[in-house]
């Protein structure tokens, strides 16, 4: 069980060589947490080179969604095309704080990868975020051909929060008349299960996302909505996930949102779904952005990497 799970040694290491990001949980300020993860994210390796690109496509109301395109040079020709969500609890992260890792998913798929810069609360709560994500979905599924990919090849990947919105965009994709999604590669993924996973009252003696975290970004991002939260906020609260696409899902041991990958997996195979779960005992929330740090780490993201890439075949 995970209370029993001790973190990587070498992981604990570079962690500590991390330049240290206040717990904004405890003082409410997460402007400064985007300037702390700003910084440390300079500390990450960059990953393979290859050609990208910045846009920016139509959202709601006149809102432009900033786009990264990234092409790997073993980029498939009229491949499939990858929408990528970061993570960073809703409330932090932009077009660098997951670029090392969607550098190496987009080298590891051949993949044509689009990395989304979605608003952020507490400025823009919920549903501000997923509309922004759902217009990058519907946009791609138009404008694929014309960037060198099969619109008809469309899969999602993200991490943390963003894989919990790239759940959320499947089930709107199926329920809402969206283009069809081949498959989603999901990393470390939180659903704000009620009541509570174990995982979430566990404690280790260092964590990179305390629940006491994951609490506080669920409160910014849902901002006035009341519980129950929609199914679209949060995936695993769908009565139905039958149907949902191909799924491969890396969870991280030392984290409070370890458990819920596995209640999230149960589901869909439950309801006839095909998935695959990589569990990964030593390693912590976050841990994508050790990848060629970290030894371990590394495998971690290469076989999950891998798994997601034979979907797309």
């Amino acid at each position: 069980m995970s209370e029993a799970f001790e973190l990587d040694p070498d992981v604990r290491a570079f962690i500590r060589s991390l330049p240290p990001v206040a717990p904004w949980w405890n003082s409410h300020d997460v402007l400064a947490q985007r300037v702390g993860y700003k910084i440390r994210a300079r500390a990450y390796v960059r990953g393979p080179a290859m050609a990208t690109e910045d846009i920016e496509i139509p959202g709601t109301g006149g809102h432009r969604i900033p786009i990264r395109l990234y092409r790997p040079d073993n980029l498939t020709p009229a491949g499939p095309v990858v929408l990528y969500l970061h993570g960073g609890g809703w409330s932090v992260g932009d077009l660098e704080f997951t670029d090392p890792h969607i550098r190496r998913v987009a080298a590891g798929t051949g993949a044509l990868v689009a990395s989304v810069d979605y608003r952020l609360a507490p400025d823009h709560p919920y549903p501000a975020g997923m509309d922004d994500c759902w217009a990058a979905l519907t946009w791609f599924a138009g404008a694929a051909a014309g960037l060198g990919a099969d619109p008809t090849r469309l899969a999602l990947s993200g991490d943390s929060a963003g894989a919990t919105n790239a759940a959320a965009l499947s089930l709107l994709a199926r329920d809402f008349g969206g283009p069809a999604i081949m498959a989603q590669c999901l990393w470390y993924p939180g659903f704000l299960i009620q009541p509570e996973v174990p995982s979430m009252t566990q404690t280790w003696r260092e964590l990179t996302l305390p629940a006491a975290a994951v609490r506080a970004y669920r409160r910014l991002y849902a901002g006035s909505i009341p519980d129950p939260l929609p199914a679209t906020m949060v995936a695993t609260q769908a009565a139905d996930l039958s149907k949902m696409p191909p799924t491969v899902i890396a969870a991280a041991g030392i984290d409070p949102l370890f458990d819920e990958s596995r209640v999230y997996a149960q589901r869909l195979l439950d309801e006839g779904g095909q998935v695959e779960l990589h569990e990964f005992p030593t390693l912590p929330h976050g841990f994508c952005a050790m990848a060629g740090a970290v030894a371990t780490v590394t495998a971690a993201v290469d076989r999950t990497v891998a798994s997601f890439a034979a979907l797309l075949s």
